[in-house]
């Protein structure tokens, strides 16, 4: 994925990029999408086993040991969390109506 790629999505959605990192088998991670583009959103998904970079990322500068992982960004804030969590879901990401 390109910065462009991003670039782009970010534009789409107002300034919002959501990212979710996940690994094959995650029972958790389709519903944790799904929630996400039920509210509007397309997120980036990253399967972890297979980008050492995102291994990385998710592990040594987040921190977390368990997917999914969420990464909100936008031009004000940004922020992260793991596992299912509507609550975030809701408070990070407005819903919009479909592109």
């Amino acid at each position: 994925m390109t910065i462009t790629h991003l670039q782009s999505r970010i534009d789409a959605r107002d300034g919002t990029a959501v990212t979710v990192y996940t690994t094959p088998g995650c029972q958790t991670c389709p519903g944790v999408i799904r929630n996400i583009r039920d509210r509007g959103y397309e997120p980036t998904i990253v399967d972890i086993t297979t980008d050492d970079a995102a291994y990385g990322y998710v592990t040594r500068t987040l921190g977390y040991q368990e997917v999914p992982v969420v990464v909100v960004s936008g031009p004000e804030f940004e922020d992260h969390w793991s596992g299912r969590r509507p609550d975030k879901v809701i408070e990070f990401l407005p819903k919009v109506a479909a592109a």
